[in-house]
């Protein structure tokens, strides 16, 4: 997508003082976050699709303005791996609730070409959906645990037929061999294990303690989700929330780095649990049984929905994160020198692990010669470095977990400092 609009080769930059560092920065950021506002709104369309296809128009409609204005979910405009997978899972989902039950065994199959016709469409969309769900997998291993969900749509929606799972099962797990594969090939299998491995070793906030920062951002659509999510699974025994909950649960409980972007995960099934349990109050409980949704009370609750999720994310999307990081990261680059010809003039960048981010502007925009290290990587003696020019990055919590604690066990000295 960058290659095909020109990104960033259209925007006009400057690296003359900090401040227009700070402007062209804040530039290179906007049109990645605008494209995942766009797949935010093709999210948006799907969750309304697959919530009607499954219960009802009406709770389409309310899944669908809960997702779009709903402060929890501006987490889906943030540029991580997790906003890029999720439609892409959606889309999954989509294919499989649109299959249509095609493998009777009390049909003759041989004299029915409508039920051949039938059987290629829901073969061709249950490839389709392992096609879509292994981009997801390729994309972020993680996106593993919509599979749960996905096995049970696809098997109950086939006529509990065993075959059609093997044909969704065959790009669900050749896509995401393509990594490894590379790896292998390239000679880096092993450092592929270890990134695999080290990942899942890293230190986190937790799974309470992540939701908990989400929950501050939304409790509204955290009480109201997860309270529909329990309504609709004791009252219609459906299984379709459980199966997209208890996987995360149970994953991100077996490990310790969980970030609350991880979350973004889950923001469909709150929303499109919400949608259906709130449809079926208003059609009844509000409205006498039998008598559909009048327009004016269906259009006045989406509307109280819309103008408090819209507020609320006024408020929240206005409040300036990102001046500080912006100005940081034009001080690094107004720092790092051209790239020199001299490796022993090269320079350190070193940091914690997010300060990566810190990294691909000076080098693929700039020119600005470095490498990133972080303080974990950097085990050498000061006297083994091979070149004099570090540029180090330090945030609080990096000063707290690193520069001070390692200078109580010695492992850093004050020179060195």
């Amino acid at each position: 997508i960058f290659s095909i609009i020109g990104y960033p080769h259209f925007l006009t930059l400057s690296d003359g003082s900090v401040e227009e560092l700070k402007i062209s920065v804040g530039q290179l950021y906007l049109f990645p976050r605008i494209l995942m506002g766009l797949l935010a709104v093709l999210d948006t369309f799907l969750i309304y699709k697959i919530t009607k296809r499954m219960y009802t128009r009406n709770a389409g409609i309310v899944a669908a303005v809960l997702f779009a204005v709903m402060p929890l979910t501006w987490l889906t405009r943030r540029v991580v791996l997790e906003s890029i997978f999720l439609p892409l899972i959606l889309s999954s989902i989509i294919c499989a609730v649109y299959l249509r039950p095609t493998y009777h065994k009390d049909v003759d199959k041989s004299k029915n070409k409508s039920f051949d016709k039938e059987t290629r469409k829901s073969n061709i969309l249950v490839l389709i959906s392992g096609t879509l769900l292994g981009l997801a997998i390729f994309t972020k291993i993680t996106a593993i645990m919509i599979v749960p969900l996905l096995i049970y749509l696809i098997f109950v929606y086939s006529n509990k037929n065993f075959k059609p799972l093997g044909l969704w099962f065959l790009p669900v797990i050749l896509i995401p061999m393509i990594w490894p594969a590379y790896a292998l090939v390239s000679g880096q299998l092993q450092d592929w294990v270890d990134g695999v491995l080290w990942q899942s070793d890293r230190d986190g906030r937790g799974l309470f303690l992540s939701f908990m920062a989400s929950f501050r951002i939304d409790p509204l659509l955290w009480i109201v989700g997860l309270s529909s999510v329990i309504l609709v699974t004791a009252i219609k025994k459906d299984l379709f929330f459980v199966l997209w909950l208890v996987p995360f649960l149970l994953f991100y409980s077996s490990i310790s780095f969980m970030q609350h972007f991880h979350y973004i995960f889950l923001l469909p099934m709150l929303c499109m649990a919400a949608g259906v349990c709130i449809s079926e109050i208003l059609s009844k409980i509000i409205i006498r049984r039998n008598i559909s949704f009048s327009k004016p009370l269906l259009y006045g609750v989406i509307s109280a929905i819309f103008i408090f999720g819209f507020v609320s994310t006024v408020l929240l999307i206005t409040t300036n994160l990102n001046g500080s990081l912006f100005e940081a990261q034009a001080l690094v680059i107004k720092s790092l020198p051209h790239s020199p010809q001299d490796s022993n003039e090269s320079v350190i960048l070193m940091g914690s692990n997010w300060m990566q981010l810190f990294s691909w502007i000076p080098e693929y925009i700039f020119g600005k010669g470095h490498s990133f290290e972080t303080y974990i990587e950097r085990n050498l003696p000061i006297e083994q470095i091979n070149t004099k020019k570090v540029l180090l990055l330090v945030d609080g919590n990096d000063l707290e977990r690193f520069i001070l604690a390692g200078e109580k066990e010695g492992s850093f000295e004050n020179q060195r400092l």
